[in-house]
């Protein structure tokens, strides 16, 4: 089946799933930094912290003082920092994430924030069903991406993806990357996700034609620490120079450059999430 997907003027992508701790944060810093520095729309990316809570995502890409300490939220822009907003309360949020949409972003990109999948319909108003969400999207020419992560063995990031494609599979301007999460297969297998090759809800989305897949490869643990510890971009810290200045040593910066490299040479062999990231 022929790929249905509709690209449109201004393209939201979330990074989403209802389970905790499976790298919604990671997926969304290493799309964020992709987009912000290899991408056609450098200078019209958003970027948008989704979980007031943890607040990872604006450490890394938040605007810094001269001295290096990060600006308060109300601070940052979303064009060249990060804006704070809290996706689990849309009374709190849905202006500001409206008015962003407004700003001159073609590209938004949010890290979400676990059990907000489906909030966007309260975007419009607090009784709002998803279906209103993606019928307002499309009157006003954005298209979205959920990227949604699967970690190896765990039934319960399958079931995630699909509860969110059940809420918005109908809408040819809603698109889905799932990103298998720490792969470790060769040879462009793993068994670790066989669950999910064979599951129901990928079937349908093969078949539909609005599925890309993306393997992030898994890192060893003691590198992962270091990288969680010091939030700035991945460019900034596999950077040889900055790298070192941040004590980042060169097994990290490798791998770090390596896995990146490989998320690009897979987003460049889809023409949709090509178009969708702006590469």
């Amino acid at each position: 089946m022929a790929i249905r997907f509709e690209t449109r003027d201004i393209n939201m992508s979330v990074s989403a799933s209802d389970k905790g701790g499976v790298g919604k944060t990671l997926i969304a810093q290493m799309f964020a930094d992709i987009m912000r520095t290899e991408g056609n729309y450098k200078a019209s990316t958003a970027l948008i912290d989704g979980d007031e809570k943890v607040r990872k995502f604006i450490e890394r890409f938040g605007s810094r003082d001269a001295e290096g300490g990060l600006l308060p939220p109300e601070g940052n822009d979303a064009l060249t920092g990060c804006r704070l907003v809290d996706l689990r309360s849309m009374d709190n949020s849905s202006a500001e994430i409206m008015s962003i949409m407004e700003s001159g972003a073609k590209r938004i990109l949010i890290d979400g924030a676990g059990g907000s999948e489906s909030n966007y319909g309260k975007l419009l108003r607090p009784t709002a069903r998803p279906e209103e969400f993606t019928e307002f999207m499309e009157e006003e020419g954005i298209s979205a991406n959920f990227i949604a992560p699967i970690v190896p063995d765990d039934d319960s990031t399958i079931l995630s993806v699909a509860q969110l494609y059940a809420k918005y599979k109908e809408n040819a301007g809603v698109f889905f990357t799932v990103v298998l999460n720490r792969w470790s297969g060769v040879d462009g297998q793993d068994p670790h996700f066989a669950d999910w090759m064979n599951s129901k809800t990928r079937k349908a989305m093969v078949e539909a034609g609005n599925l890309a897949e993306i393997k992030l490869s898994a890192i060893y643990e003691d590198v992962m620490a270091k990288v969680r510890d010091c939030p700035v971009p991945f460019s900034v810290l596999m950077d040889k120079e900055h790298g070192q200045a941040l004590g980042i040593d060169m097994r990290t910066r490798r791998a770090i450059k390596n896995a990146r490299s490989e998320v690009i040479q897979q987003i460049l062999a889809n023409p949709v999430l090509k178009e969708i990231v702006g590469l």
